[in-house]
């Protein structure tokens, strides 16, 4: 793997993890008390956690665009969504401190195993 498609991995992943994370963190505190889709719309658009959030998500698409052009899709999807994946599970535990148990442990060791196996494949 050279350093260009490491790069383009690594910054689709991180910034979809975060764009992730920044929602949920502007989710927790809502700035509007409208009621219903009003109420919705408002929160994100006047929240900063979920407008850095929706350009991490812009980020991730160019990132993962470019990706595209170096990596076939069949490898780049389920990689690039597990490790996502990975890291928002590490973020939820240590930011929000959700719990991880022997179910999500399980799962981890799953996904971890499938990385390996498209790795090897891809």
């Amino acid at each position: 793997m050279d350093a260009v498609l490491v790069f383009l991995l690594a910054g689709d992943i991180i910034a979809n993890a975060g764009a992730h994370v920044l929602l949920k963190q502007g989710a927790q505190k809502p700035r509007s008390q409208a009621p219903g889709l009003r109420g919705m719309v408002e929160n994100i658009l006047f929240n900063p956690c979920s407008l850095v959030g929706m350009g991490a998500y812009v980020l991730s698409f160019v990132f993962y665009a470019a990706l595209l052009t170096r990596m076939d899709l069949s490898v780049a999807y389920p990689l690039c969504t597990s490790l996502s994946f990975l890291m928002v599970l590490l973020a939820s535990v240590l930011w929000f401190r959700e719990r991880l148990d022997g179910v999500r442990l399980g799962g981890i060791g799953a996904i971890l195993l499938g990385i390996v196996v498209i790795s090897i494949g891809g």
